[in-house]
């Protein structure tokens, strides 16, 4: 059975269409646990604007001169930087971690025929969570890398790793098997899995520029950004979860 892009993008569409309800359950939780955990790491939009100015001085005078700019600052201003960063890693981790669990997990259990709602869907795949916060963690650290030092190494490893979060779902296997074994899937069928890593790269970035204008408080922003960008990666882990069960199938 052949594989193409096109089919897979109107699987997908129908899919979400059809399980809509279900699926915008799982995004509406892990973006309110987003904004929830945003809200309390970083409850001013002055704590934003610190870090904001340190990626200017990053940008502008390399590491040294940002050691320097960071030397003079007020401690107050020391622990913004650092509390500002961790509430955006936490707040993306653990929404992004709900999303994947809640979502591969809905899908699965679709396909093997049993009816569950979102919530349903949640709770069944809590054993997981641990397994799938390593694979998240490690993946997007690696991917973040590549994408700091050239874009290319950081795009080729985000299709080696697309269909991991399936495969952990879906298997009896560790985050490092999953990995593994979806970067040989993946890379067999790179012409299916590309177009779609470049399509929600795209859309986040559409995303962020889009909100970057509007005058709004930083946490109404920010929870209007991880809303759609929940949607964006819901869709896309229903099309890697549908190329992962046919390669499989074809394998």
């Amino acid at each position: 059975m052949s594989i193409s892009a096109n089919s897979l993008f109107r699987d997908s569409i129908n899919f979400f269409k059809n399980q809509l309800n279900g699926l915008f359950t799982i995004v509406i939780i892990a973006t309110v646990i987003s904004v929830i955990v945003y809200a309390m790491l970083i409850p001013n939009e002055r704590m934003v604007g610190v870090l904001l100015e340190a990626q200017n001085q990053l940008l502008e005078a390399g590491n040294a001169g940002l050691q320097n700019w960071v030397l003079t600052l007020p401690e107050a201003e020391k622990s913004s930087i650092l509390r500002v960063s961790l509430g955006l890693i936490l707040s993306v981790a653990l929404g992004s971690l709900v999303l994947m669990c809640g979502v591969l997990s809905y899908i699965a259990n679709l396909s093997r025929g049993e009816a569950v709602n979102g919530t349903q869907a949640l709770v069944s795949s809590l054993p997981k969570a641990p397994a799938m916060f390593l694979l998240l963690i490690i993946c997007s650290l690696l991917i973040q890398l590549g994408i700091t030092l050239m874009v290319l190494p950081g795009l080729i490893l985000a299709i080696g790793f697309s269909l991991a979060p399936a495969i952990l779902m879906n298997e009896k296997v560790n985050p490092f098997n999953a990995m593994g074994k979806s970067w040989k899937l993946a890379f067999a069928n790179w012409r299916i899995a590309a177009p779609m890593i470049l399509i929600w790269m795209a859309s986040q970035m559409l995303v962020s520029m889009l909100l970057s204008s509007l005058q709004l408080n930083h946490i109404v922003v920010n929870g209007i950004s991880f809303l759609f960008n929940n949607i964006i990666a819901a869709f896309a882990l229903i099309y890697f979860f549908r190329l992962y069960m046919l390669s499989t199938k074809n394998a």
